[in-house]
C-alpha cells in the first residue's frame, strides 16, 4: 500500500515583486503548526517530503520537521506552481521502498491532484477538496501497485484535515 499526503503550503504574505520569497504571516505559521500537529498523529508517517522551492512551502515544510525530524526532504523545483499532472509526475517517480510520501506545494495543482486521486469520496469530504485553502492535508491511500501506478480514481481518501475543520473519511 502507498499512501500520499498532499499539503498546500500556509497562509503567506501578499506578493511584491519575488513570489519565491514571499513567507508565512503569523497566521500561517499558526496554521503550519496545526498540519503539523495533524500530520504527526497519523499513520503511516510519510518519510519522504517532496517540496517546492517557494519560501511559503519550505516555512510550512519547517513546521513539519519540527514534528517529524526524521522526515527525508527533496526540494523539488519542478513541484513550484505545478499542475495536478507534473506534481502526479513527480510522485509516480518516487522510489518503490517508500511506502508513504508527503508532497508541498501549491493551488491549484494541488487542489487538483487531492480532488482528481479519490476513487470514492462522501460529500463532506468532496467539499473540502473544492477550495483546498492554506496549510490544508489531503491523505490518499492506495491499496494496489506502486507510485508508478497511481492515477486518478484509483485512491481512497482516508482524511481531509483543514486549520478550521478536519473530517475523517470511511
Amino acid at each position: 500500500m502507498k499512501t500520499l499526503f498532499l499539503l498546500r503550503h500556509a497562509s503567506a504574505e501578499p506578493s511584491e515583486g519575488d513570489d519565491h520569497a514571499r513567507i508565512l504571516t503569523p497566521r500561517g505559521r499558526d496554521e503550519a503548526a496545526h498540519a503539523a500537529t495533524s500530520l504527526a498523529a497519523l499513520e503511516p508517517q510519510p518519510a519522504l517530503a517532496l517540496c517546492s522551492p517557494a519560501q511559503r512551502a519550505l516555512e510550512t515544510l519547517d513546521a513539519m520537521l519540527a514534528r517529524l525530524p526524521d522526515l527525508d526532504v527533496t526540494r523539488d523545483p519542478e513541484l513550484y506552481l505545478a499542475s495536478a499532472g507534473e506534481i502526479l509526475d513527480r510522485v509516480q517517480a518516487l522510489p518503490e521502498t517508500l511506502d508513504a510520501a508527503l508532497v508541498v506545494g501549491h493551488n491549484p495543482g494541488l487542489a487538483a491532484l487531492a480532488r482528481s486521486l479519490p476513487g470514492e469520496a462522501g460529500d463532506a469530504e468532496r467539499a473540502l477538496l473544492v477550495t483546498f485553502p492554506p496549510a490544508a492535508l489531503a491523505v490518499v491511500a492506495f491499496a494496489t501497485g506502486g507510485w508508478p501506478d497511481l492515477a486518478p480514481g484509483r485512491g481512497r481518501l482516508l482524511c481531509v484535515r483543514r486549520p478550521d475543520r478536519d473530517i475523517q473519511a470511511g
